[in-house]
């Protein structure tokens, strides 16, 4: 930019010491006009040429002044936009990515790394494990097809030793049972590949701020349920439940508001975040959470099916 100012800059000053210059010669050229006045008439057209110069000199300069101002301008905007994502992810936190394209999670990492987390990678659904085994993260961004141990059975396992543990699960497979069986063994969320990196890392963000919620009611009880939101545990008969991120998410916020309907995409856009997602993925996480909730999840007495609408809690009594 400052070589293309520099260089009009140049160029308009020859036209003008050019013009300045053969002026004169013009006009005598038309109207006879003595020495005397012919030189007046030249030193007053190079005077002239000498103030457009300083002129266009003084534009340039503050042609040059604008483009920085604009580009410290960017640099504060970038800046301080990354701080508030930062801010809300939390800076440190833990990203496991496990994947075993190199492309893809080294395009993951970057984006994850600029939201300020910390990301390790693992190829396979073995070396995820020992990862996990090794350095707990704080969430694991897993890819549902790998070699050896597949996704699923990698979900599984980990939904077995850290259910607590938040979980985005990536696929290639767009059919909804695919879909389905990734929320089924216990991940919080997915992203169907191919991706945009952007909302992927929207999605993590999502799930690591309910994971560290700590706002509402400090207790809710129903009769033998307890879900205490602040430390994020549940129980049942005295009993602790084994909820993934987005079943007490989804357990807390009906419990919270009982007798009132609520459609699969209101639970979408207040449970999840999404503006628009796979109404599946409430249905899923209903069904997951009536087994552990209910003493018949056929016949729930807590979560009920609202034909039509979609769901709403009801308390029993102790």
């Amino acid at each position: 930019m400052r070589r293309l100012l520099r260089s009009g800059h140049r160029q308009a000053a020859s036209c003008v010491f050019a013009a300045g210059v053969f002026a004169p010669l013009a006009v005598t050229s038309v109207v006879p006009l003595p020495i005397a006045r012919y030189d007046a008439l030249l030193i007053g057209c190079l005077a002239l040429t000498a103030l457009l110069r300083a002129t266009g000199a003084l534009l340039v300069s503050v042609s040059f002044v604008l483009v920085a101002a604009f580009r410290r301008g960017k640099a504060r905007r970038e800046s301080t936009a990354r701080a508030r994502v930062g801010s809300v992810l939390g800076m440190g936190h833990r990203v496991l990515v496990v994947d075993d394209d190199p492309t893809v999670s080294d395009v993951v990492r970057r984006y994850l790394e600029q939201d300020g987390c910390e990301v390790r990678l693992a190829a396979d659904g073995a070396a995820g494990l020992a990862a996990v085994a090794a350095d707990r993260p704080d969430l694991v961004v897993l890819d549902l097809m790998l070699p050896g141990v597949d996704g699923i059975e990698v979900c599984r396992q980990l939904r077995r030793r850290l259910p607590h543990l938040p979980i985005v699960m990536l696929t290639a497979l767009g059919e909804e049972p695919d879909r389905v069986l990734g929320l089924e063994v216990g991940a919080d969320d997915y992203v169907t590949k191919p991706f945009s990196p952007r909302e992927l890392a929207l999605r993590v963000r999502s799930v690591l701020r309910r994971a560290a919620a700590d706002s509402g009611p400090a207790v809710i009880t129903d009769g033998d349920l307890a879900v205490d939101v602040g430390r994020r545990t549940a129980t049942l008969g005295g009993v602790p439940l084994s909820l993934t991120v987005r079943e007490f998410d989804l357990l807390a916020f009906l419990a919270g508001s009982p007798g009132r309907a609520w459609s699969r995409t209101d639970l979408l856009r207040r449970v999840w975040g999404w503006e628009f997602g796979d109404q599946s993925t409430v249905t899923v996480h209903v069904r997951r959470l009536r087994e552990k909730i209910e003493r018949d999840p056929a016949e729930p007495r807590r979560i009920h099916t609202v034909w039509g609408v979609g769901y709403r809690y009801e308390t029993v009594s102790a």
